[in-house]
């Protein structure tokens, strides 16, 4: 990709990305602080355990981006409140910078996860389940990592069965 390519893919994607923010930010506030703790299921989160994932990860990909590297923080967000103050406090300026990012920048290849392989044994596995839509780069996936994260439906309905 060239740095003008990820100059307007940045520039088509960010005001998506800032209208989804002020989407999760209403699923966010959403939630019930009287009843974050409900769990469809022993195998789902929380209500605030997901919502917190939703605003840790959003944080996690544009870092990501940011820095030329992933690398997860798992915060202890205690409650309905303070996921929404993480999220208020840390995705915009998350955005504002990523606008401010340079083309070669932008369009520089990032290793999505290691898990301790060799580069060449996570491409090929990643090839072989993905087809020759691996990406090869992160501005090749972009649209697909804040789409994956935000999980608007579990909230809603957790949020809806718990009253």
């Amino acid at each position: 990709m060239t740095p003008e390519t990820a100059k307007q893919l940045r520039d088509y994607l960010l005001p998506q990305l800032q209208q989804e923010f002020a989407t999760t930010r209403k699923v966010l506030a959403a939630v019930p602080a009287d009843r974050c703790a409900y769990k469809p299921s022993d195998k789902c989160m929380s209500g605030l355990e997901l919502a917190a994932h939703i605003a840790l990860a959003e944080a996690f990909f544009l870092r990501g981006v940011l820095n030329g590297a992933f690398d997860w923080k798992q915060l202890e967000l205690k409650t309905p409140a303070e996921v929404l103050a993480y999220y208020d406090e840390t995705v915009p300026p998350l955005m504002a910078q990523l606008a401010s990012l340079s083309g070669e920048k932008l369009a520089q290849d990032i290793a999505f996860a290691k898990w301790n392989q060799p580069e060449s044994i996570i491409a090929a596995s990643c090839r072989r389940t993905c087809g020759p839509w691996a990406p090869r780069s992160l501005p090749s996936m972009a649209p697909a990592p804040m789409n994956l994260c935000r999980q608007p439906p579990p909230i809603k309905s957790a949020c809806r069965v718990a009253g």
